[in-house]
């Protein structure tokens, strides 16, 4: 199991406090990994453009 589902299964096997709680986590969860995910596509941008300045490969 990955470290993020742990963490999910971690929350939701706790006592439930109040029932908003749980869209919250859910929301958060997936703001977490969308920066997350952005961060490989930033450095392959990053990539690209320092090929694009530093002129085609000889």
């Amino acid at each position: 199991m990955s470290n993020d589902a742990s963490c999910d299964a971690a929350f939701f096997a706790l006592p439930r406090i109040h029932p908003s709680d749980a869209p919250d986590v859910v929301d958060a969860i997936h703001v977490v990994r969308h920066v997350l995910m952005q961060r490989p596509a930033h450095r392959q941008y990053r990539r690209w453009g320092e090929e694009e300045e530093s002129g085609p490969a000889s």
